[in-house]
C-alpha cells in the first residue's frame, strides 16, 4: 500500500511540474469564500431560520452572483421556494 501511495504522490508531483497543469485545473476548483461571503451565508441562514424568507433569499442570491454553483445557497434558495409553494422553482434550483 505504501508503494501505491508513493506512486500517486509522485504522479501528482510530476503533473504539477507541467507548465499548464495548475492554470488549466484552476478553472475546475471551486472559488474559495472570503470572510465577507461566509458571513453573508451565515446571516442568510440565520434569517431563514427566523422565518425572514425574503431577506434570506436576497442574501442567497448575492452569494450566487459571486459563486453560481454554491451548493448551500442553491439548496437553501430552493428550500425557500418550496416554503413559498413555488415547487417548480424549487426543483429547478
Amino acid at each position: 500500500m505504501q508503494n501505491r501511495l508513493a506512486s500517486h504522490t509522485d504522479i501528482l508531483w510530476r503533473l504539477e511540474m507541467l507548465p499548464n497543469f495548475k492554470k488549466e485545473t484552476q478553472q475546475f476548483a471551486p472559488k474559495a469564500f472570503s470572510i465577507k461571503e461566509t458571513t453573508r451565508l451565515n446571516q442568510a441562514i440565520s434569517l431563514h431560520q427566523q422565518g425572514h424568507l425574503e431577506e434570506a433569499a436576497v442574501l442567497y442570491q448575492k452569494i450566487l452572483e459571486i459563486q453560481p454553483d454554491n451548493f448551500d445557497a442553491l439548496h437553501l434558495l430552493g428550500a425557500i421556494a418550496s416554503q413559498r409553494g413555488d415547487y417548480q422553482t424549487a426543483v429547478t434550483l
